[in-house]
């Protein structure tokens, strides 16, 4: 978490400016980006502006700009606690000849993987060389009522605002990181409470005896005087940066802080870390004062009327070498591919949002292992102390910010650096070539392929041929298929478990060899792409690689047979559908409901998930039924398809069904594909992207 301070949270261990458009409370995925034909105003600084049906972060020259960056970029981050050892100091001292060194080849790294932004508690040499965050820390005292509050806020401002309020390339200004607005960071009072055991006579006492009662309007009022205290000591001394808010910690937000701080802020910052079970239900239980924490933060931005930029959020593994024990209350992955699944579907559920200019990863580098001031030991880091980049969160990291909102606005090279002249002219110093940016494999939702029963693959729109099992001969018919997380290939499974590996896609095994009680029907992928499952019609589950086996429905008595299935989001567990619309739930994937119950038209033919962890079935007859946190798009039930729907294909935003004669129906913000001619074999069997 913040590198200011300890923030763990009091629970039990173990388990701008820009015009706002008007508003509404239907809160859906905006369409796919379109490219922003015009420049935005240049006003030498970086702003905020809406336009086609989205907010925007708009460079010093006018360019939309989509935030994605990468907090504690530094060559001196963390001394381990328990050695007073900076283990990654020692590092840098070995492998480079100078920070100068260190300097450049870190942002060619960070470039190369399609961060844009340093965000706080990076180094300042960094600064003038991409665009940046900081951290004031205006905060001070246990009474914001009283003048000390607003003569340190000024002093803040002077020292540290001042110097910088010229500077093209800083994007604004966080006044504090996680801050207490009641119970949970600094103990289980209300801040009403915490203020009547000031001292009689004192500013803050004094209002909240006017308060008694009322908790939550002493909670706008302080909040008032924070947002308002802190904003005005910063315009004082530069009228221009963004005001970017407090990082409030996303399970800790009292909706009276969003509206205090509604006139005050240019942006407002979220730190939003995914948490486990427990810590949810203890704070909706015990503090439900504050708000849920929904996926895309709509319920933040509903009330708070503001951009949103998410300044922390991260994943841990276990296989990092690195203890992971503190803080506590956060899940830690197995692998590295979990994390790096874990990363994407975030973001690019995160990215969909209108409302979002940007999100920040903490952090660039691993805590130490004995843990750095507070304790924190967690793998954190897109970097080992050892400088080592964990691949497979870095690929993943570099293909999402190839298709971040600004990059599918405006396409090819963009400007990441600018300097002012004497006479105030904002020149770029830093033009980044598309080729710097660009990712491997295939932008999600641009392309799909399908697959025919004799082995023959067609694809459409971006995703390229990798290569079919046409010139084989089957045994059995091939039945399903499953794509890389990188786009770059695909499996294909048979009747008789035979499973054909093409592009990138590594093969695992097969069962081909073992004798089935019914046949294969289908097959996910690990998230990470690091091995699959294969499915059979009795509910049979066969895993391969580093895809974990956590159960099968094959000693159950089914209702229908088992027609395919979807793994969870991070890969710790999967869902079987059986042809009636029955769903069964393995590992870590959460039962959210099922067709079972309904009177179907026609059978449930297929699954697939939503990144945020919901999924959706789809029948032969275009009928889709959506579950979970996985919204509802569309229907194909309403305008039948000439032939049966055969699969579905799911995104962040929305989905595909695709029939056996290859014809494609998009719903949701996604792009139209054309139809994909059936391969040969007369008609297809499985579809991915």
């Amino acid at each position: 978490m913040a590198v200011s301070a300890s923030a763990a949270l009091a629970l039990p261990v173990g388990g701008g400016a820009g015009a706002a458009p008007a508003r509404s409370t239907h809160r859906t995925a905006m369409p796919a980006t379109p490219e922003v034909a015009t420049p935005f105003t240049a006003t030498g600084f970086f702003h905020t502006a809406w336009r086609a049906g989205r907010w925007w972060l708009v460079t010093p020259d006018g360019q939309p700009f989509y935030s994605t960056g990468i907090d504690h970029v530094s060559a001196s981050p963390d001394v381990d606690r328990t050695t007073g050892v900076c283990p990654y100091c020692v590092t840098v001292a070995k492998d480079y000849p100078s920070i100068a060194a260190w300097d450049q080849a870190t942002v060619t790294r960070l470039e190369g993987w399609g961060f844009n932004t340093l965000g706080p508690w990076s180094d300042t040499a960094l600064d003038s060389k991409m665009p940046y965050t900081v951290l004031l820390s205006m905060a001070s005292g246990n009474d914001w009522f009283a003048p000390s509050f607003v003569t340190n806020a000024q002093a803040v401002a002077a020292s540290q605002v001042a110097p910088l309020a010229d500077d093209p390339n800083l994007i604004g200004w966080y006044t504090d990181s996680e801050l207490s607005w009641g119970p949970g960071l600094q103990g289980s009072q209300s801040l009403l409470d915490q203020y009547l055991a000031l001292p009689a006579g004192s500013p803050g006492r004094a209002v909240a005896e006017t308060y008694v009662g009322n908790p939550s309007g002493f909670t706008y009022a302080l909040a008032t005087r924070y947002f308002s205290v802190t904003t005005a000591a910063i315009r004082a001394v530069d009228p221009h940066h963004l005001i970017l808010g407090v990082k409030a910690i996303a399970q800790l937000i009292p909706p009276q802080v969003l509206e205090a701080a509604r006139p005050y802020v240019d942006v407002f910052s979220v730190d939003d870390y995914a948490v486990l079970p427990v810590v949810t239900s203890y704070v909706t239980s015990h503090w439900p004062g504050y708000l849920p924490v929904e996926p895309d933060l709509a319920n933040i931005e509903a009330i708070v009327g503001k951009p949103l930029i998410v300044a922390e959020y991260s994943f841990r593994a276990a296989d990092s070498g690195v203890p992971n024990t503190w803080p506590p209350i956060y899940p830690t992955l197995a692998t590295q591919g979990q994390r790096a699944a874990r990363y994407a579907a975030f973001a690019q559920h995160l990215r969909a949002a209108p409302w979002m200019v940007g999100d920040d990863w903490f952090e660039y580098v691993d805590e130490p292992n004995g843990g750095r001031f507070d304790g924190e030991n967690s793998n954190f880091g897109v970097v080992s102390v050892l400088d080592r980049p964990y691949a497979a969160l870095v690929d993943r990291m570099t293909q999402a910010d190839a298709v971040a909102p600004d990059r599918m606005a405006a396409p090819g090279g963009r400007c990441l650096l600018w300097a002012r002249s004497p006479a105030g002219a904002v020149t770029c110093t830093n033009q980044v070539p598309a080729s710097a940016i660009g990712p491997p494999g295939v932008p999600d939702g641009t392309g799909m392929w399908v697959a025919g029963p004799s082995g023959a693959v067609a694809s459409s729109g971006n995703a390229p041929a990798y290569g079919s099992a046409a010139h084989l001969h089957l045994n059995e018919p091939i039945v399903g298929m499953a794509a890389t997380p990188d786009g770059g290939g695909y499996w294909l499974v048979a009747a008789d478990g035979g499973v054909f590996a093409f592009g990138d896609a590594t093969f695992y095994g097969s069962a081909a060899h073992l004798h089935l009680n019914e046949p294969i029907v289908g097959m996910a992928a690990s998230p990470d792409g690091g091995g699959y499952w294969l499915v059979a019609a009795d509910g049979g589950v066969f895993a391969f690689g580093d895809a974990t086996f956590s159960g099968s429905a094959a000693h159950l008595h089914l209702a229908a047979p088992v027609v395919g299935m979807a793994a969870s989001p991070d890969g710790g567990g999967y869902w079987l559908v059986a042809a009636d619309g029955g769903v069964f739930a393995f590992g870590d994937a959460t039962f959210s409901g099922s067709a079972a119950h309904l009177h179907l038209a026609a059978p449930v033919v297929g699954m697939a998930t939503d990144p945020a962890g919901g999924y959706w079935l789809v029948a032969a007859d275009g009928g889709v039924f959506a579950f979970g946190g996985a919204p509802f798009c569309g229907s194909g039930a309403t305008a039948p398809a000439t032939s049966p729907v055969v699969a579905i294909d799911g995104t962040a935003v929305g989905y595909r069904i695709v029939t056996s004669a290859g014809g494609v129906r998009s719903f949701g913000p996604l792009p139209a594909l054309s139809p994909t001619p059936a391969p040969a074999g007369g008609r297809v069997v499985g579809a991915t992207s």
